[in-house]
């Protein structure tokens, strides 16, 4: 594990966040961290920030950091569990892709949470969401990440429980057989708008991902997944905020937004909060 502290004193030119593309009632990316990820000098300014408060988010091509796999060192920051799963991939691209989420998931929480990422212990929750394991000790940090053809994003969540999702794909063709499983009758309605609809932006497959996305990000932010009947919860098929009543904890209500991409594709975050401000989250895009 490189000595974060020694390396981030040793650069001087760590490049100020640049606005990418913000505006409107959306979260976009604020910030560009140009120096590799894995590299503690992308995180000397983050690592100061405290206390940390709110979400972040991270994207990244995970093809452009595939020379991570060329260094035992990197490899080793896995656990013997996820190194097992890397080997039994039989597609040389998901090992890949698994691969270098892993080290970059593992390298952000370890410069969040000031250890090595090797010391790095996770569990899994009733429904099989990773969790940091608190028997380590760590501060309470809350993450969750997702990736689809070699785009990666992960989202941690300060004081909130917090999921993800991500699809650069393009056309669904049986979009309407899968909404008629897991939208609502609302979000069903606005997907038959799409068809009649002739711009590119609202065709049906871009209304179907969005919604999807949507969905997807609040069933990981409970930890349930799809063991919760997605029809339960009206997420919108549009861009902006909405606030998500929870049928199966009383009481609760999660909190769910689109995102914009530097790329092609459909993303959102979701919270298990009404008190996230996704407007002044902050949007890392990670660049080898």
């Amino acid at each position: 594990m490189i000595d974060i502290s020694r390396q981030c004193l040793a650069r001087r030119n760590f490049p100020a966040a640049a606005k990418y593309c913000t505006g409107g009632t959306r979260p976009g990316i604020v910030g560009c961290i140009v120096s590799p990820i894995w590299s503690p000098l992308a995180f000397c300014a983050l690592r100061h920030r405290e206390p940390p408060r709110g979400i972040e988010l991270y994207f990244a091509n995970l093809a452009a950091f595939s020379s991570l796999l060329s260094s035992p060192a990197n490899c080793e920051l896995l656990s013997r569990a996820e190194r097992d799963r890397a080997d039994l991939m039989t597609s040389a691209q998901a090992r890949r892709d698994f691969t270098v989420s892993r080290i970059l998931l593992r390298s952000v929480l370890a410069t969040r949470l000031g250890v090595a990422g090797s010391a790095l212990s996770f569990v899994l929750s009733e429904y099989g969401k990773p969790l940091i394991s608190s028997a380590a000790g760590q501060p309470l940090l809350h993450f969750n990440q997702s990736h689809s053809h070699g785009a990666w994003l992960l989202g941690l969540g300060f004081e909130t429980a917090i999921g993800v999702d991500l699809e650069t794909r393009r056309t669904v063709p049986n979009a309407r057989r899968l909404a008629e499983r897991v939208f609502t009758d609302t979000e069903r309605a606005e997907l038959t708008a799409a068809q009649r609809a002739t711009t590119e932006a609202d065709s049906e497959d871009v209304i179907f991902l969005r919604g999807w996305t949507r969905k997807e990000a609040v069933l990981k932010a409970t930890g349930s997944g799809f063991t919760w009947n997605a029809r339960e919860l009206q997420v919108g098929t549009g861009r902006g905020i909405q606030r998500v009543s929870l049928p199966r904890l009383p009481g609760q209500v999660a909190s769910v937004s689109s995102l914009d991409l530097p790329i092609e594709g459909q993303a959102a975050v979701a919270t298990l909060s009404t008190e996230t401000d996704f407007t002044n989250s902050e949007f890392f895009l990670v660049e080898a």
